[in-house]
């Protein structure tokens, strides 16, 4: 256990802040943990539950469809997020993609792993193009993929799903843009036998690129496709 004097003395150094609006934390006696959240921004936190027994949306009722899965299921197994999308958790998220914060990724992915999700062979991340993750310096699905990985004691592989192509990025497009932006843009390099996988990636919108993944994966080898996120737009 680190000393009370030991904790006060870094947290003189290294101020804890909130990991979605940055505001300074109180004194605690106890190391501050990176991703760590204010009264305010934790009251914001919605967990998914309950959703689409398809593809994760959130939902009012208990085992039913949204209305886009009624209409036809997406290409994936099934979906499920920690955490709806807004508030704290974009700000969480937008840190951690864009201000350099990979250390949120070890709490996210435990996160991630209490969920009640299927049995699985191997972890998958959605995965960037090489421009971008040369300019990003680190892939933000990757690192979560990793962390959900370890906590559940199972692979990681990148080596898997390849992006093809630079898509740009989903935010302002709507859901038939999305799905164009994406068509075609992933392979499988790495063929599978029957694995079942769970597909990472930070955020879920309308399903786009997890679907156009889970088409990749299928024709690769893997028996079933559940993605799993941190949080789920809806």
């Amino acid at each position: 256990m680190t000393h009370p004097l030991a904790v006060a003395a870094l947290d003189a150094l290294f101020p804890p802040r909130c990991a979605g609006c940055s505001e300074l934390l109180a004194p605690r006696d106890r190391p501050s943990e990176p991703l760590e959240l204010c009264a305010v921004c934790d009251a914001t936190l919605e967990p998914v539950d309950p959703c689409c027994r398809r593809c994760g949306m959130p939902l009012d009722t208990e085992d039913a469809a949204c209305g886009d899965c009624a209409g036809g299921a997406p290409a994936f197994d099934g979906a499920r997020a920690v955490y709806r999308y807004g508030a704290a958790i974009a700000d969480v998220l937008h840190r951690y993609k864009y201000e350099d914060r990979p250390e949120f990724a070890r709490e996210l992915g435990r996160r991630m792993a209490a969920l009640d999700l299927p049995a699985a062979d191997l972890v998958v991340p959605v995965p960037l193009h090489a421009h971008r993750r040369i300019a990003r310096t680190y892939d933000q699905a990757l690192y979560l993929a990793q962390a959900l990985a370890r906590e559940r004691g199972l692979p990681c592989r990148r080596d898997v799903l390849v992006r093809m192509r630079a898509t740009g990025r989903q935010v302002g497009r709507t859901r038939a843009e999305r799905s164009g932006n994406v068509l075609d843009a992933f392979r499988v390099r790495s063929k599978l036998d029957g694995e079942r996988v769970w597909l990472v990636d930070d955020v879920v919108t309308t399903g786009a690129t997890a679907g156009e993944c889970a088409r990749a994966l299928r024709a690769g080898g893997a028996s079933s496709v559940f993605v799993v996120s941190v949080a789920r737009a809806g």
